[in-house]
């Protein structure tokens, strides 16, 4: 395998490329390169596709092409040598020009999910992929039509026949999930499979099997053999054995099948040559000698098939009904569309001619479809793209659920041949004695693929990161933790409590912490904030599936329909379950003052999820204006989008909580620290293909423990007990690839310790909160439904102000605004120019030429845009002011990003109050915090007394105040004061 380096002059950038990026190797970093190196070879951005996984993955990509495109050009016009493929470009107009262009028609570029990419081919070629009907870009978020959900609650209560599943497979199917409405939206979601097998269809190939055998079988002597054979194999299987040998006698009976599909052939698992014992000895005579093994080739196949791809199967013709009498096509069907319409050479050759390169991301989570369309569209052997990139990494193939499919990366890898297959060997992320301890776990034939009967190789990779451990204690890079015992007994008794301790003795702040699953991770949430640890759960959950959604719409049910005794018992039952007026008289005031006046009654029990869907609500009023048929409206919608059609679940970032996430959503994260302690938790799972199932969660081992960058601790669970069918745990799978001495070996010439722990692990009390380490140990969110009230600076703003006298600072007025728009809109176009510019990773607030595009692109579309040019100059002026610090003079634009952070979210206690806000600007300056606040307000003059009026009457240093004492709170440097700029007219004032 080749190495990859995308800054290299040499690094070969047409023709096709494989690029197997490990975890850590600057996967996104060589995208950036790849499409600036496309653009300098004069690419046009409509001539180079970008295809990723995600809308966020998209909108991610976009913006760090942009910022890299900006970069480049920068280093070009300054002759700076930072990235090799850029000197040969040095003093070269017409690379200056491409890049130029490339920027100014950035808006062009074709940067979309696959699906997106889809809906838009079909949409531009519609006459020849002969639409006849509206599609709807599945990037925009229509929501499932109701029609199809009310359709599936149907056929999931009435129309699942025995002949298409018997009772023993639908008990199975249930415990697959966790709610009906879970399996509902699941139904809905889905394709059909390509392949299913009804009960009855099993059912008659079963008896078709027992009849090549040709014998009757007798039961006591069937069971007799059973018992001879029983002693020859290890207690490690459970299962009622004799009723699946009873049923084994009598296949052709309907029940005996039933039976063997509700224990899931356990039978077949005990007997397996792996099970038995050493020395076991054969028995002498059995009646049936090879029946047992004949069942296992036979039968015991036919007892996995899986029971929701059946489900499925029998769905799929009326959820098609329904979505063509709806006249729509969902995102599968979208691509499914695409790929039967490019079969017309025409269409086809019309969208390959369209790009000259292709750039495809996460490939090892595309599926069979989504590869036969790239591979007929942009490797045709007479006219292939000019350069096709497939970037992935097979190892983090982790989405089976998602219908990734590890086997299609084998075929497209297979179908290019080795000698386009590239690596990227250098870890970024970890430190070097981190990434040496990985490489020695993980350099083994572990990654075992079954259908295939292949390995993903696994390579190691070298270190790029400055990167120390930083911890002065006795443990590895790498620390093991062993207990004995019953594995998820010891995630409560062992494995948690010691993170715990942990976290506290090192006190740890960007640490994460990954479970199997989200009621793990709501036992961790809990168990932190009992220790009063800040905390934070990830997760992917839409609001309209919260708590807080229902209780909300219970409200809004009671107060729009306020003589229904049954809406009114049921929010009385609920957290609103102590109105101040009867809920007539709530009706009458939002009808008279709207949402606004109507939360503050309310805002007392408000927990977090029910402050975004207000701030939901809130914009949505202030769009339409409030109407209660308005209303219903809304939340309908909010109900059923989905997370990724933006009604996502906040989860706040904060480098001072732990992060708590499941496996799956960790990857593509990176922590200082990280407990990979869902890594010794068993799942047990009544699913099909078992092995395949096994080698998916050997991958998910392997994201989790390359997360870190610093500090890795893995449990292990010694435990003597089998776990069910395909309940392993990774760990536990790992351990046949590597066992206990092998480990201890390896540790003996690695950064590697281990830790043997009794249970149960014992914590010392917790620390009271009292003074700063009540401001330190913060919690950042309040317990449901406490009584309190929820205060911002809008609310407050009405109390008395403190007295303090604000030094101004009157520099010049030089540019004139006074001709721009007043109001709101302005207000928050302004914030979001300054917002973008210092939420950039690279200082190109520095850099007037990206000030300028910057700002031209955010006005593109607005209402400010025939103002563009003096909003540059007062943009440009506001960051070159000199403040006064301390005796210094600074500007804005001499800070460095790691001095910065934009729009900063605070909710701190007030007992028996919440006070919540958002901060412009935090920055440093020699180990003491300032903030800085935008001001748009037109003044009719900025001298010192009109400025000290205009704090005067807006209450900023009450303001000042409320944010001062969030920034003392959640920091431990020093406070240094405010400065709030009247951008309009170049002017500042100081509040200390």
């Amino acid at each position: 395998m080749q190495r990859f380096d995308c800054l290299a002059k040499e690094c070969p950038l047409l023709g096709p490329h494989l690029l197997e990026a490990s975890a850590g190797t600057g996967k996104t970093f060589s995208i950036e390169h790849i499409y600036t190196r496309l653009a300098l070879e004069s690419f046009d951005v409509e001539q180079i596709l970008v295809v990723t996984f995600t809308k966020a993955a998209t909108r991610e990509l976009k913006g760090r092409i942009r910022a890299n495109l900006e970069k480049a050009l920068h280093f070009i016009e300054s002759c700076d040598p930072t990235w090799e493929y850029l000197t040969p470009h040095f003093g070269s107009e017409k690379a200056v020009e491409r890049l130029r262009d490339a920027l100014s028609g950035f808006d062009r570029c074709q940067i979309f999910t696959i699906h997106s990419f889809c809906y838009r081919m079909l949409q531009e070629f519609a006459f020849e992929a002969g639409i006849g009907f509206s599609l709807t870009d599945p990037d925009e978020g229509k929501g499932t039509p109701n029609k199809l959900k009310i359709a599936a609650v149907d056929f999931l209560e009435n129309g699942i026949r025995e002949n298409i599943l018997c009772k023993e497979q639908v008990t199975l199917l249930l415990k697959q999930f966790d709610s009906f409405d879970e399996m509902v939206e699941r139904l809905v979601k889905s394709t059909p499979p390509e392949k299913s097998q009804t009960f009855e269809e099993l059912f008659t190939e079963c008896k078709a099997a027992l009849h090549t055998l040709c014998q009757k079988i007798e039961v006591d002597k069937l069971l007799e053999d059973f018992q001879k054979l029983e002693p020859c194999y290890k207690v490690a299987v459970k299962g009622d054995f004799k009723s699946q040998v009873l049923a084994l006698a009598d296949l052709e009976n309907r029940e005996s099948f039933g039976a063997l599909l509700r224990e899931r052939g356990s039978l077949f698992k005990f007997l397996d040559p792996q099970n038995k014992k050493v020395r076991a000895k054969e028995p002498e005579f059995l009646h049936y000698p090879d029946f047992f093994d004949w069942a296992k080739t036979h039968i015991d196949p036919l007892l996995h098939e899986n029971v929701f791809h059946t489900l499925q199967a029998a769905w799929a013709p009326i959820r098609a009904k329904i979505m063509d009498e709806e006249d729509k096509l969902d995102p599968d069907q979208i691509l499914i569309f695409l790929h039967r319409a490019i079969q017309n050479e025409k269409l086809a050759s019309s969208i390959a001619n369209k790009y000259r390169a292709a750039i495809i991301d996460e490939f090892q989570d595309t599926d069979a479809v989504q590869w036969e369309i790239f591979q007929h569209l942009f490797l045709r052997k007479e006219n292939p793209v000019e350069a096709l990139y497939l970037v992935g990494d097979p190892k983090q193939s982790i989405y089976r659920f998602r219908k990734a499919d590890v086997y299609t990366y084998l075929l497209a890898r297979d179908f290019l041949g080795e000698g386009n297959v590239y690596q990227l060997d250098t870890n970024f992320r970890s430190s070097k004695s981190l990434i040496d301890s990985l490489n020695a776990l993980f350099n083994r034939d572990w990654l075992h693929l079954p259908k295939a009967n292949r390995v993903i190789p696994f390579h190691p990779v070298r270190s790029g990161a400055k990167i120390d451990s930083c911890f002065h204690d006795d443990k590895g890079a790498i620390h093991f933790t062993l207990s004995k015992g019953e594995p998820n007994a010891l995630f409560d008794e062992v494995f948690l409590p010691f993170a715990i301790g942990e976290i506290e003795k090192l006190d740890l702040k960007n640490c994460a912490i990954l479970v199997k699953d989200r009621y793990q991770a709501e036992k961790v949430l809990n168990a932190l904030r009992e220790r009063n640890i800040p905390a934070i759960a990830k997760s992917h959950t839409p609001l309209g599936e919260t708590f807080a959604f229902q209780a909300i719409r219970e409200l809004f049910d009671a107060v729009m329909e306020p003589r229904s005794q049954s809406s009114t018992k049921i929010v009385m039952a609920g957290p609103f379950s102590s109105p101040d007026i009867p809920f007539h008289k709530y009706k009458a005031l939002l009808e008279e003052k709207g949402l606004v006046s109507f939360a503050k009654i309310f805002a007392k029990d408000f927990n977090r999820d029910m402050m975004q869907i207000f701030e939901l609500l809130f914009a949505w009023e202030k769009r339409e204006g409030f109407s209660f048929a308005g209303l219903k409206r809304t939340l309908k919608t909010l109900h059923k989008m989905s997370a990724d059609e933006g009604s996502r679940k906040r989860m706040e970032v904060d480098e001072q909580a732990v992060q708590i996430m499941t496996l799956h959503i960790s990857k593509g994260l990176e922590f200082d620290v990280v407990f990979a302690l869902g890594l010794a938790s068993r799942s047990p799972t009544s699913e099909v293909e078992v092995e395949e199932i096994s080698a998916e969660k050997l991958r998910q081992l392997y994201v989790a423990m390359t997360r870190a960058k610093r500090r890795l601790y893995v449990p292990i669970a010694l435990s003597e007990s089998d776990p069910k069918i395909g309940g392993d745990s990774p760990m536990e799978l790992f351990s046949t690839y590597l066992n206990l001495q092998e480990l201890k070996e390896i540790a003996t010439t690695q950064s590697i310790t281990i830790e043997e722990i009794s249970a149960p692990v014992l914590l010392a009390p917790p620390r009271e909160k009292n003074g700063c380490e009540e401001q330190e140990n913060r919690v950042l969110s309040p317990p449901p439904f406490l009584g309190s009230y929820l205060s911002s600076f809008t609310t407050l703003a009405k109390l008395e102000p403190q007295e303090r006298a604000p030094w101004v600072e009157n520099l010049s007025n030089e540019i004139n605004l006074q001709t721009m728009p007043r109001g709101t809109e302005t207000g928050i176009i302004i914030h979001s120019i300054f917002e973008k510019l210092f939420s950039s990773k690279s200082p190109i607030w520095r850099d007037f030429f990206a000030v300028e595009h910057l700002v031209k692109g955010e006005l593109l579309f607005s209402p400010l845009k025939q103002w563009e040019e003096v909003i540059v100059k007062m943009v440009q002026k506001t960051l070159t002011q000199p403040l006064q610090i301390e005796g210094e003079w600074i500007c804005l634009n001499e800070l460095e990003p790691e001095q910065l952070r934009v729009e900063v979210e605070f909710l701190y206690p007030d007992p028996p109050n919440f006070v919540k806000g958002f901060i412009d600007l935090i920055f440093s300056y020699k180990e003491t915090f300032y903030f800085v606040d935008w001001k748009t307000n037109w003044l009719e003059n900025y001298e010192l007394q009109s400025l000290q009026e205009a704090m005067r009457a807006h209450n900023y240093d009450l303001q000042a105040s409320l944010y001062a004492e969030a920034i003392k709170r959640f920091t431990k440097a020093p406070y240094g004061g405010a400065f709030y700029f009247f951008v309009r007219g170049g002017t500042y004032a100081k509040i200390s």
